[in-house]
């Protein structure tokens, strides 16, 4: 059972990665990101 509950942690750990990666993709990810870069450059 050992080699199953890997393969189970490995597939949830994966899913997390793909949620976190689709969160910062996000348009409104984007668009935050684009308006605190502006911030930046204004100061």
């Amino acid at each position: 059972m050992y080699v199953c509950e890997n393969v189970y942690d490995y597939q949830m750990i994966h899913l997390q990665d793909r949620q976190k990666l689709e969160g910062v993709l996000s348009p409104s990810h984007l668009e935050d990101m684009e308006f605190a870069q502006s911030l930046g450059r204004t100061e």
